[in-house]
């Protein structure tokens, strides 16, 4: 049952006018750190409190920059693998299609000479297509 402000004043039973206030307060933080005044609340109920508080904190940090570093050498490093297959697929079909020109299937050596690189470049051009909407999804999201 939900009781309305109505149902929690008292009764007035004289002529006189009662004032009552009512004060609400809301605070937010946002961050690894609570309010300093709950960190100060907390190392005069627990001594050291407030210096283990901040450790963690810089832990924290620590451990999310490891992270980041991690993630941005591991795409590093797929970019580079992704290099090498591409280049390993070109000269495969050109190494093909030189084989074919040499044994005098021109149409089949054309097509196998212009299919890996139409193929990369066409992978290429999506990949940087993908990161500019990427980019533009990050702007507008700050």
């Amino acid at each position: 049952m939900t009781r309305r402000p109505d149902d929690l004043q008292p009764p007035n039973d004289s002529n006189t006018p009662q004032h009552t206030s009512l004060t609400v307060t809301h605070t937010t933080m946002s961050g690894p750190l609570p309010h300093p005044a709950l960190v100060e609340h907390y190392e005069r109920i627990s001594p050291g409190a407030a210096d283990r508080i901040f450790t963690y904190a810089e832990d924290q940090l620590r451990h999310r920059h490891e992270i980041e570093k991690l993630v941005v050498q591991t795409q590093s490093r797929a970019v580079v693998f992704g290099q090498w297959i591409a280049l390993t697929v070109i000269l495969a079909g050109m190494g093909l299609g030189a084989l074919l020109a040499y044994t005098g299937q021109s149409v089949w050596a054309f097509a196998s000479l212009l299919s890996p690189l139409a193929t990369v470049a066409a992978l290429f051009i999506k990949g940087r297509h993908d990161e500019r909407i990427e980019r533009i999804a990050k702007a507008r999201s700050v």
